[in-house]
């Protein structure tokens, strides 16, 4: 059994979580990826903060986007990456803690 986790799910993928995805899908690159966006307002942004208009978040790093967060509970991530507002992370920890 392997230490390093195969699934890896993102809560929010803002600058931040994009930041944490780049560096997670290096370290990973076998793992499985999936992620839950409420608002996909921030288009895919390069390692400086600018847009990448040629691209997209799914393409580029092998991500699946789920419809809602009980769809990603339902696939046993092994690792969960939150990079939500600080509003709502704290809601998002517990949640996560409970699953």
């Amino acid at each position: 059994m392997s230490i390093l986790p195969n699934k890896v799910f993102f809560q929010g993928l803002g600058g931040a979580g994009q930041r944490h995805l780049r560096i997670f899908r290096g370290l990973l690159p076998n793992a499985e990826f999936f992620a839950f966006r409420r608002t996909l307002s921030t288009p895919l942004l390069n390692s400086d903060f600018t847009v990448d208009s040629h691209n997209n978040l799914k393409d580029k790093y092998n991500l699946r986007v789920v419809s809602n967060i009980d769809e990603a509970w339902e696939s046993n991530p092994e690792l969960t990456i939150i990079s939500l507002p600080s509003s709502m992370q704290a809601a998002a920890t517990v949640q996560t803690a409970n699953k």
